[in-house]
């Protein structure tokens, strides 16, 4: 008993130091019946396309409040000039089919290179090792952009932001 009060009484003298309001972009939207809800955090990068323009940009968010977004270079977008948002999933199957393919692609093809040198067989660069070569890092590719999500801003989409901040919870 007295360790678990020496444990409350330890978070509550250094951990509530520690507490912060944490804001967060939300983006949700219902699907078949389904809600998805996706949430970029400050500190993180959004890659995002505004209205009119053709390229992503991708910034690290430093601050959001109300319907604005402020980035690391100081520049600042509202809500409603996002066109489209990409967010990397950080899947960690993902990640490793996409280096494991990738490796392979590039390993084959060397390897193959190095044997028809040892042996002394020509031609020194086959074309069926470089087109499976070619095969495998063409896998890693779609490995990768299968682990994006593009959710495009329309009307059944919802943008907000949200500062949840429990330290001034009880104040007026």
């Amino acid at each position: 008993m007295k360790l678990a009060l020496s444990f409350m009484l330890f978070f509550i003298v250094f951990g509530s130091s520690n507490c912060y309001a944490q804001t967060r972009l939300r983006i949700s939207y219902d699907r078949w019946g389904n809600t998805h809800l996706y949430e970029v955090f400050t500190n993180e990068l959004l890659e995002y396309k505004l209205n009119g323009e053709a390229f992503y940009t991708s910034k690290k968010i430093i601050h959001m409040q109300d319907s604005i977004i402020v980035f690391e270079d100081n520049s600042e977008i509202r809500l409603a000039q996002l066109k489209v948002v990409r967010l990397r999933m950080h899947n960690h199957l993902v990640n490793t089919f996409q280096a494991a393919f990738l490796t392979a692609g590039i390993g084959f093809v060397s390897l193959n290179t190095v044997n028809n040198i040892i042996s002394n067989e020509s031609p020194i660069l086959d074309q069926r090792a470089f087109t499976i070569s070619l095969g495998l890092v063409a896998t890693s590719f779609i490995i990768r952009e299968l682990g994006i999500k593009r959710i495009s801003i329309n009307d059944k989409k919802t943008l907000k932001i949200m500062s949840v901040d429990f330290h001034h919870l009880n104040s007026n």
